[in-house]
């Protein structure tokens, strides 16, 4: 459990936490919010989930799966066979009118990347009769039940939708924006749990929502129990969120604890894991807006995982979902 009894400075958790014997002393301090309380790891079952290893750089799948893509969406691109295709990372193609146009695959995952090109959006003017909000996500659900490529009800939810606008610049030097597209982005969920990281389907969609750009990073994976000795304890972990927090105090006024919850990474390499992810705000005190920072504690003591080591790198955290009652 982690306890928190009121406001600390970050010299004293220095002493207290990390045992430093010295320490230059911080003016600043970490505050916490009512329900910063980390997702107790005790009695929880933790399961951890691998590559399914099937079908692995099987360039007859790719190229069929890349063709179906590209067909579907009107793409540019020219069918491809896989006597185009190198057992490498990715293969990937662009158009010949439009170079803006892609259409990739990673061979070793399978995640897609279709873009049909953006040459004839360039005008000035807004694209029309653009989807919004939850039917530009439902729009994305037909497309990907249309491609066959929707996951098992209960593994994915809609996180986000949004829009895509683009800036002319006119010869005069003024400037004017324009809505161009809508989005919308699916979460993946494991044994209940949110996957960050490299799994997410995107669906970029101009007029009458036809599918515009596409991402689909979707790795089929297998679920793989772990005993509990492989797993750290509550105690470990507030330690290292704590040391955490300590040194995100520097060359702000305060950091603010606001959420720990355990989730699962998924770093694109094949392998998901759980971890504790931290939100907190460090706050400046000349900055009106507070400054993400955000991390992972990985909780698996022989952890795989290649975790981002940094702060707001692109794991994309999952918006607010609205629930899978997006059919």
């Amino acid at each position: 459990m982690f306890i928190k009894t009121r406001r600390i400075t970050a010299l004293e958790v220095i002493f207290t936490v990390v045992g430093m014997s010295s320490s230059v002393a911080f003016a600043q301090s970490i505050s916490y919010a009512d329900t910063f309380v980390p997702d107790s790891l005790a009695g929880k079952k933790i399961i951890k989930y691998n590559q399914v290893k099937e079908g692995e750089y099987d360039l007859e799948k790719c190229a069929k799966t890349l063709n179906k893509v590209n067909k579907y969406m009107k793409s540019p691109i020219e069918e491809k066979d896989k006597t185009q295709f190198k057992e490498k990372d990715n293969a990937t193609f662009r158009g010949t009118e439009d170079k803006t146009a892609i259409s990739e695959i990673e061979l070793k995952t399978g995640a897609v990347l279709v873009n049909r090109g953006v040459k004839k959006y360039r005008g000035e003017e807004s694209t029309p009769r653009l989807i919004k909000g939850k039917e530009a996500a439902k729009k994305l659900i037909e497309h990907l039940k249309n491609l066959d490529m929707l996951p098992e009800e209960g593994t994915y939810k809609v996180v986000a939708t949004g829009g895509e606008r683009m800036s002319v610049h006119r010869e005069d030097n003024t400037v004017e924006s324009y809505d161009k597209f809508t989005s919308a982005r699916i979460g993946r969920v494991l044994g209940g749990l949110d996957v960050i990281g490299d799994s997410r389907i995107v669906g970029v969609l101009a007029e009458d929502g036809d599918l515009q750009s596409f991402i689909y990073s979707w790795t089929p994976v297998e679920e793989v129990e772990v005993n509990n000795e492989e797993v750290y304890g509550d105690s470990y972990v507030s330690e290292k969120i704590t040391e955490r927090l300590v040194k995100a105090t520097k060359g702000v006024e305060e950091v603010h604890a606001e959420s720990a919850k355990l989730v699962l990474y998924d770093d694109g390499n094949g392998i998901i894991e759980p971890a504790i992810y931290v939100i907190a705000k460090r706050k400046h005190q000349n900055m009106p807006e507070d400054e993400v920072e955000d991390f992972f504690v990985p909780i698996l003591k022989n952890s795989r995982a290649e975790f981002p080591t940094g702060t707001n790198e692109d794991w994309s955290m999952p918006a607010p979902s609205m629930g899978n009652n997006v059919k």
